[in-house]
């Protein structure tokens, strides 16, 4: 009997360590309405631990268009863009709404000014998805300041997040596409203002609603709603082959996306 115990307690961890298959859409709206070069897609993960894979099933977005793979093994540090299409795979980093990052030797650079970044609800939330989930709004305001070329550009935007989380999501490789952080504002102010708004929040958002107005050098304020929401999510034991590159990267660039 004792046996048998030692075992159940043996397995149980094992159990409690499965990984995940989910679908999420994307949505992006804009007021006044304007073409936008990011569109809605959908795509279908699967998540075990620190590895993630994001299979692009269908897009209207240029940058990642329906058919192409992601892939991490470190909990979304860094990423993999596998084209299919062109046979190539290259470091991918997510499409920064609110920073523009800039790398060396660029005639461009991105400051920001005047960062306010309050939590303003955390509450319990609705079920999504089949998962209790925890509601928090997120109010953030900042001046982008973008100098280069022998001028500079300065913008203001006023952002409401509210995100749905569900504590009970652990597994670092969900951040390959579901996160809790602004993609592009990691490091300076910005970035930090976030991660400590955020310091006592774990958990993977299984719906966001981003609501970003910007009024560019005084301009008319264009404002841009973003909805990213998972609509399907099963705890299922994830085969290691799933997280095989489906590349050989003979043909790897440095282009990012």
């Amino acid at each position: 009997m004792g046996l048998v115990l030692g075992a159940l307690v043996v397995l149980a961890p094992a159990a409690a360590r499965a990984g995940a298959a989910f679908t999420a859409t994307t949505k992006v709206e804009t007021s006044p309405r304007r073409p936008l070069p990011l569109g809605n897609s959908t795509v279908r993960g699967w998540v075990d631990g620190d590895r993630g894979k994001i299979e692009l099933a269908g897009s209207a977005n240029r940058v990642t268009p329906g058919g192409d793979v992601l892939l991490t093994t470190d909990g979304g540090k860094t990423i993999r863009h596998f084209d299919l299409e062109r046979k190539e795979c290259h470091p991918w980093t997510r499409p920064a709404p609110r920073e523009s990052r800039v790398g060396p030797g660029s005639p461009v650079s991105t400051s920001f000014e005047n960062v306010r970044v309050e939590k303003t609800l955390d509450e319990p939330g609705p079920v999504i998805a089949g998962l209790s989930t925890r509601h928090v709004r997120l109010k953030s305001e900042y001046d982008t300041v973008v100098t280069g070329q022998g001028s500079a550009h300065r913008s203001r935007t006023a952002a409401t997040d509210d995100l749905w989380i569900a504590e009970k999501l652990r597994d670092p490789g969900f951040s390959i596409w579901l996160t809790t952080g602004s993609p592009g504002a990691e490091g300076g102010d910005l970035g930090a203002k976030l991660d400590a708004v955020l310091a006592n929040v774990s958990g993977v958002p299984v719906k966001r609603v981003s609501v970003a107005t910007v009024a560019f050098d005084g301009g008319k304020p264009v404002t841009t709603t973003t909805t990213v929401e998972v609509s399907r999510l099963r705890r299922e034991k994830i085969a290691p082959s799933t997280f095989a590159p489906p590349l050989d990267c003979a043909k790897r660039t440095d282009r990012r996306r």
